[in-house]
């Protein structure tokens, strides 16, 4: 089992590292990838926080969603982050970008996460304890990855604004 368990953490980094090269590339910067990787972390955490109240052991199968997780959560992020840098771009205020931006992007964050993590949440209704497990993961995992898309990357986003005006003002 712990082998196992180290094998799953050692496939979330690499999938992390290999996501967080990508968007670096991207953006050719390294501060929205950063922030794309801590709001899906934020989830994922959460998500294995509620698994854990319910499942003693990870399947395979459920362990390897993780990188699903990180692919689903990467895109509700880079939708979130192309939004508010269109309206910074824009010349609005911190404030009114990311409220047009939660406006525009978080219906369609929210109704595709919720949507796709109910239809993973149906997989309970297996006769298979790994099909249940993993209809859980994932149900789970994306609405909590879902969720920190759309609380915690704002915030991220906010925080970093108001730190980029504080250092240029001291300047």
């Amino acid at each position: 089992y712990e082998a196992f368990t180290i094998e799953s953490w050692k496939i979330y980094t690499l999938t992390l590292i290999g996501i967080t090269i990508l968007l670096i590339c991207f953006f050719r910067m390294w501060v929205y990838p950063l922030l794309v990787i801590m709001a899906i972390s934020f989830g994922f955490i959460w998500a294995i926080g509620v698994f854990s109240f319910f499942v003693e052991y990870l399947s395979l199968m459920a362990t390897m969603l993780s990188i699903v997780l990180i692919g689903l959560g990467n895109e509700f992020s880079l939708h979130m982050i192309s939004g508010y840098t269109e309206k910074r771009n824009q010349g609005l205020d911190v404030a009114v970008s990311m409220q047009e931006t939660l406006q525009r992007f978080g219906p369609g964050i929210m109704t595709g996460g919720i949507t796709s993590g109910l239809a993973f949440l149906t997989l309970m209704i297996s006769e298979t304890e790994g099909m249940q497990e993993m209809g859980l993961m994932a149900g789970v995992g994306i609405i909590f990855t879902m969720l920190a898309t759309v609380i915690i990357l704002p915030t991220m986003l906010i925080i970093r604004e108001r730190a980029l005006k504080n250092i240029n003002r001291s300047l």
